[in-house]
């Protein structure tokens, strides 16, 4: 007979992992004031990286319209700007 092998409980997983990216609408607020230190997202980990100046856009409504305006405001001011995210390259 098989005997598959037995997954590792979420918090052993929790203790052993150095980072943890919930995907969004997971809920953590049950593990987050104890693993607060592992949490991150995409953001947080391109934040942690990238040392030149960051424009973030948020919200619901509006973000490629607020995008392509500010880099083309920037553009012409003779900044070198990258668009990012759902927009462009």
């Amino acid at each position: 007979s098989y005997n598959a092998p037995i997954a590792p409980s979420r918090e052993y997983l929790f203790e052993h992992s150095d980072y943890i990216f919930p995907s969004p609408g997971i809920d953590i607020s049950a593990h987050l004031e104890r693993y607060h230190v592992k949490w991150l997202n995409e953001l947080d980990l391109f934040y942690e990286r990238f040392k030149k100046p960051i424009i973030a856009i948020t919200g619901s409504v509006g973000k490629t319209t607020v995008t392509h305006l500010i880099t083309q405001l920037l553009v012409e001011a003779g900044w070198r700007v990258k668009a990012g995210g759902n927009i462009g390259t």
